[in-house]
């Protein structure tokens, strides 16, 4: 879902709830216990649900996909390394288990060249730039999945204002009309 889309959803949404809210404790004030102000209510309180569960979900969906692209791209052991591997694929698979560790985690990986000696793993600039772009994918997705849930506190609490305020206005009609 798109997040321009996602983001006129939950305003219309968030805009209906409030509206709801104040109807509801109004005629809950104004009426009593009704049938029309306890089924505002009931349609308050779901309508609230329902939107939080469309914001959790979300919330979470980005949280998988953060942990799916945090985690490791392969295993930690690639390849068990046989006798049987010729010398150049098993220098190659060596560069390869550094290069996918320095990706993953930035951390420098010592591996076996051609002569048999160790040598510490030097990126290059394709590989430099891979691990960048992979930081700042998982801190944009980061980011979203922190502004979804700042965004469900948000509804929340507005909502729980907005409930507030209509209290306090029902309760000043409802003692307007006692005074009449």
């Amino acid at each position: 879902m798109g997040s321009f889309f996602l983001t006129w959803v939950v305003l219309s949404w968030w805009t209906v709830l409030i509206l709801c809210a104040f109807d509801a404790v109004q005629r809950f004030f104004l009426v009593g216990a009704k049938r029309s102000s306890v089924l505002m209510c009931a349609f308050t309180i779901a309508l609230l649900g329902a939107l939080l569960s469309l914001l959790d979900h979300q919330a979470r969906s980005m949280e998988r996909i953060f942990s799916t692209i945090a985690g490791p791209m392969a295993p930690q052991e690639i390849i068990k390394l046989r006798d049987d591997i010729p010398d150049a694929a098993r220098v190659k698979l060596e560069l390869i288990r550094a290069e996918v560790q320095f990706r993953e985690s930035g951390t420098l990986r010592v591996y076996i060249d051609e002569s048999g000696a160790s040598q510490m793993f030097a990126p290059g600039q394709e590989v430099l730039s891979a691990r960048e772009e992979r930081v700042s994918s998982v801190a944009a997705i980061r980011v979203k999945v922190d502004g979804m849930r700042s965004q469900i506190t948000q509804i929340v609490a507005t909502t729980l204002f907005s409930v507030l305020i209509s209290c306090a206005m029902g309760l000043r009609r409802k003692l307007a009309f006692a005074a009449i």
